[in-house]
């Protein structure tokens, strides 16, 4: 997989997960209940899953969202997925592409 991040004056940008930003997820967790309820130890976990692709977006450095989803063959879901209560409904400039 790889992805192309391009910016723009605002814009956010979009890299991989990584296990220590599990406490940051969990933060914004808690200002998404309509999002899965996921403790810190679970996100890290469900990192060393086969098929789990996950990525953060990034304003100066602070998580601002995620997306977790796996990939199963040809089928692939979105196993949850967050954004800052202060991020959403914004076109934030964020422009990427992905190959899997």
């Amino acid at each position: 997989m790889g992805a192309e991040t391009m910016r723009g004056p605002t814009a956010s940008t979009i890299r991989a997960f990584r296990k220590t930003d599990a406490a940051a997820a969990t933060e914004i967790l808690k200002g998404s209940l309509e999002a899965a309820q996921w403790t810190e130890w679970g996100v890290s976990e469900l990192l060393g899953w086969s098929g789990v692709v996950a990525l953060v977006s990034e304003d100066g450095r602070k998580v601002s969202g995620f997306i977790v989803g796996r990939q199963a063959g040809e089928e692939a879901e979105i196993l949850n997925l967050a954004v800052t209560p202060a991020n959403r409904r914004k076109d934030r400039g964020v422009r990427y592409s992905m190959r899997l």
